[in-house]
């Protein structure tokens, strides 16, 4: 619990208060433990996030297990970016749920940069007044072909995708 790099907290099944938490939720949240322990698992929520927490804890009544991404508050108001992993466990004589709490804010981060990224490749691959095409050397197919393409090879771009090389190339495989 106290060894742990994720923040973990201790929720009452039937109130929703936090009975417990180790210091990493202690520090990444920003309370002090004394005023973490008066609040419920709710005021912990982002806005609007009450719903999506309400399905959450229904779920985990049904399969005492469930992993999702959140957004919750520090205490000073921030938004955090989280992937819960939560379990109903004995604790003591109680059956309370435990919440392991990983900040996701750089996986975020990361991911919306690899989509950008995506973006503007696709932008610069289908807009190119370059005949462009992506190939599987392997299999010996085209897997992509931009507008260019379709039409100086004379086939429509929805059709180029998957089409054998041998239809557009006069030279053999081996070369």
């Amino acid at each position: 619990f106290e060894h742990a790099s994720d923040a973990i907290l201790i929720i009452d099944i039937k109130t929703l208060r936090i009975m417990d938490a180790n210091d990493v939720a202690i520090n990444y949240l920003g309370y002090r433990r004394s005023d973490l322990m008066q609040l419920t698992l709710l005021e912990l929520e982002a806005k609007g996030e009450q719903l999506e927490t309400s399905d959450q804890l229904s779920n985990l009544e049904i399969y005492n297990h469930v992993t999702y991404e959140h957004v919750i508050r520090d205490r000073k108001g921030l938004a955090l970016q989280v992937e819960i992993n939560a379990h109903k466990v004995n604790y003591g004589m109680h059956q309370v749920y435990q919440f392991v709490i990983r900040d996701i804010s750089l996986r975020k981060r990361t991911e919306l940069a690899l989509k950008e990224s995506e973006q503007r490749y696709r932008q610069m691959f289908e807009n190119n007044q370059a005949i462009k095409l992506v190939i599987d050397v392997e299999q010996y197919k085209i897997e992509g072909a931009n507008l260019a393409a379709a039409r100086f090879y004379g086939y429509p771009q929805n059709e180029m995708p998957g089409m054998s090389l041998d239809k557009i190339n006069i030279m053999s495989r081996d070369k």
